[in-house]
């Protein structure tokens, strides 16, 4: 008998098992581009856009309908999506959410959706692409 052998398993879990590769910016909600269809997945990285009034903002995927959408804003501007924060000139504006209908910290993206905006325009979203 040896006290210092050991018999069992090791499990190493991984938090984010995804590769990245180079990041992929589209100036249409149109998730069609080619180097998009090999990925494991897709996440939305950033999202930019001009809002065009303060009531009933919102960014839309058709396919799943999820949306981050808003009420009411202070003021119309650019609106900057990344990571958990949501900015509109530099401010944040996540308090002005409508949580009701939006699904900000859940929003997916998926190759062939189409994203669009609501009283806003000119986006430009920066996709990262992930493999296993």
């Amino acid at each position: 008998y040896d006290s210092w052998q050991g018999k069992g398993s090791i499990t190493i879990h991984c938090s984010d098992p995804f590769a990245r590769l180079s990041e992929i910016t589209l100036s249409n909600g149109k998730i069609t581009d080619e180097r998009l269809s090999s990925c494991y997945a897709l996440r939305l990285k950033r999202a930019i856009f001009i809002t065009t009034s303060t009531s009933g903002v919102a960014m839309v995927n058709e396919n799943t309908a999820e949306r981050i959408a808003f009420k009411t804003l202070p003021n119309s501007g650019t609106i900057k999506v990344e990571g958990d924060s949501i900015l509109l000139g530099g401010q944040n504006i996540v308090p002005y959410i409508d949580y009701q209908v939006s699904t900000w910290k859940e929003f997916s993206i998926h190759y062939s959706d189409t994203l669009y905006l609501k009283n806003a325009k000119d986006p430009a979203y920066t996709i990262e692409r992930l493999v296993l």
